[in-house]
């Protein structure tokens, strides 16, 4: 400070003070002011302060915020509103831009304005700036913009609903689960994979029964549960149940698990029984054709052995015949027709011979 005093000719006192200072980028908030302290008569004291006032201080940039005015969640339909600013002094020009496509229209001194939000306007919007006293300052901010929403609702039970005067009357509100695909496997034990989806605020929990390996993504505004589990015999017979719960309410969608029906009728362990009873009935016909081969060469040979007169059976049965021993056992013998013409011939009359 600099100090100096001016005695005027009407005697009275001019005092000026000077303040000389080195401004830092830390002084752009401050408010200045000065006091002159005099005194009075009888040790009287006072003071009287000057006007305040603040310095435009211009300094560069250095980092930058991207913040949301809103103060509520935002809704369908609703204005949202938000602004970019640097730390320096003045604030460079923004761009503002939300998947590669810049903003023109709503743009104004650092703020981007979007009038009747939908849910398509969910999603990351950006903001850039460049100083050109900082360059290499990275400028640039980020907001992750939730646009809250609710789709045609289900009430249970549905209307006209008729109620006397202070009669309670309770109504389910669901958050909706979309159609559930059933399941299909080639046979029992084997691996299924089920997806339930469903679309609500705050996002909703996902409970599969039974329980596998679950994951879960995100499409857009919609949630998706995916697991995975074996499907057998109880799975099979009762399916699978998805539940879909936040803290509005829950639903609920069974899931069916079968077995493919063309892979059930084509499955290997058929053919393997087809090819084995067919394995089986050709087996079968090579044992009756071997038998009946046996039984042409048996009867073959016993007309042969029967045609050289080696079967001894014959000659017996005649011997036991013409000695007269006959046995209460039934003989039965077969004659040839030539057997019987010779001995037509050895009956006949001597002249006839």
């Amino acid at each position: 400070m600099v100090p100096s005093v001016v005695k005027e000719a009407s005697g009275l006192f001019t005092i000026t003070s000077i303040l000389m200072m080195h401004l830092k980028k830390a002084h752009k908030d401050s408010v200045f002011h000065c006091t002159v302290e005099y005194s009075l008569p009888n040790n009287i004291i006072k003071q009287i302060q000057s006007d305040t006032f603040s310095i435009n201080l211009h300094y560069p940039s250095e980092k930058a915020t991207f913040s949301l005015l809103n103060s509520e969640p935002v809704k369908e339909f609703d204005d949202v509103k938000m602004l970019c600013q640097t730390d320096g002094n003045p604030q460079p020009e923004f761009e503002f831009y939300k998947d590669g496509e810049d903003f023109e229209k709503g743009v104004s001194e650092g703020s981007l304005t979007l009038k009747n939000v939908r849910r398509s306007d969910a999603g990351l919007y950006k903001c850039s700036a460049i100083d050109f006293d900082n360059l290499d300052a990275n400028l640039r901010g980020e907001i992750n913009l939730t646009v809250h929403y609710i789709d045609p609702l289900s009430v249970i039970p549905k209307g006209p609903l008729s109620a006397m005067q202070g009669d309670m009357v309770e109504l389910q509100c669901k958050p909706e689960i979309e159609e559930a695909v059933d399941g299909v496997v080639d046979k029992e034990g084997d691996m299924v994979t089920l997806s339930c989806s469903a679309q609500g605020h705050p996002a909703p929990q996902f409970t599969w029964t039974p329980s596998g390996t679950q994951s879960v993504t995100v499409a857009g505004n919609k949630v998706v549960s995916t697991v995975k589990l074996e499907a057998n015999a109880a799975i099979l017979t009762n399916g699978v149940t998805c539940k879909a719960s936040n803290s509005h309410g829950e639903d609920l969608r069974p899931f069916k698990v079968y077995i493919n029906q063309a892979m059930k009728t084509d499955s290997p362990n058929d053919a393997g029984r087809a090819d084995k009873h067919q394995g089986g009935s050709s087996g079968v016909v090579i044992a009756v054709v071997v038998c009946v081969l046996l039984l042409l060469i048996l009867v073959g040979l016993i007309y042969f052995l029967n045609k050289k007169g080696k079967l001894p059976c014959g000659k017996k049965d005649k011997k036991d015949v013409a000695s007269g021993e006959v046995n209460n056992d039934i003989v039965v013998e077969m004659k040839t027709d030539k057997a019987n013409e010779e001995a037509g011939l050895l009956n006949k009359p001597t002249g006839q011979q």
